[in-house]
């Protein structure tokens, strides 16, 4: 029987180093498992030292793993979650006090590993949001809306702070204000944040983030309920993918499944699923 080895990393060049071509092979889906760490290590972002956990099976990677605690774990694989690797797995992060209380992953590995791993350690697990992962390598012609885009600034710090709190009570159900200010000054700060400004007023926002060694990933986007139906949305994303074509071969982004708006919305624009992916909750109840 072929061995399955666990490894955590506590450099980010080495999981990079070692897991990188593995990654690359669907790099669009792996956005997350590639943008992260290597935002982190470019400075980028500001997170806790991420957990960076790989699966062989002999010297083969099988399984990869980042989670920014306390956040879910992204575990992304192409070998079967079977007892084996499930045991391997929960000695060893249970061995080293890592938790975690949800992960994200394609569909059909999430939901595999979510019941083999509640199975073992007597937990229930349930479904906290349906994804599509969408590609788009060339843009279909679309109408823009009034207005212009352009890069998010300090003025418009107070406006987004709110913005970004409302879009992760939404899209992710984080009710947390200060961790949303904090995050939308850096990404203002850092750059990568842009809005869609109309007769002097901004009415959408996108941000671009993690580029990988091809592509980038569209994120962030947000319209106002007193702003939308008029195509900010649409003209938002669509000049900013525009723009991150002249350096990326590919955008990639998430979307909620559920969702047929922003879905119809970046399906005009040239998006095209490539990946489903499913975000899992464990509790004890």
């Amino acid at each position: 029987m072929n061995k399955i080895n666990v490894k955590q990393y506590l450099d980010i060049n080495e999981y990079l180093n070692e897991n990188l071509s593995f990654l690359e092979k669907e790099e669009a889906v792996n956005n997350l498992l590639i943008g992260i760490p290597s935002a982190l290590k470019d400075g980028r972002e500001i997170e806790p030292f991420p957990v960076l956990i790989s699966v062989f099976k002999e010297e083969e990677i099988i399984f990869s793993c980042v989670q920014t605690p306390p956040r879910h774990l992204i575990l992304y694989g192409k070998g079967e979650v079977n007892d084996v690797f499930i045991d391997a797995f929960a000695e060893f992060i249970l061995g080293r006090g890592i938790n975690f209380f949800g992960l994200v992953g394609p569909k059909q590995l999430a939901t595999s590993f979510a019941e083999k791993w509640c199975a073992k350690n007597r937990l229930n697990w349930s479904v906290k949001f349906e994804q599509l992962i969408y590609r788009l390598d060339k843009m279909e012609k679309i109408n823009y809306s009034g207005g212009r885009l352009r890069e998010a600034e300090p003025r418009d710090a107070k406006i987004l702070e709110n913005w970004f709190y409302t879009f992760n009570k939404e899209a992710l159900g984080e009710d947390d204000p200060e961790g949303a200010a904090i995050a939308a000054n850096n990404k203002i700060a850092e750059g990568g944040l842009f809005v869609w400004e109309n007769d002097g007023s901004i009415v959408s926002m996108a941000a671009a983030s993690r580029p990988t060694r091809n592509g980038i990933t569209i994120n962030y986007v947000f319209t106002p309920s007193g702003y939308r139906g008029f195509g900010y949305a649409t003209s938002c994303v669509g000049k900013l993918t525009e723009k991150m074509l002249e350096k990326y071969r590919f955008c990639s982004l998430f979307t909620d499944q559920a969702n047929p708006t922003s879905n119809g919305i970046y399906l005009k624009i040239g998006y095209r699923p490539v990946a489903e992916f499913r975000m899992v909750d464990f509790s004890n109840e």
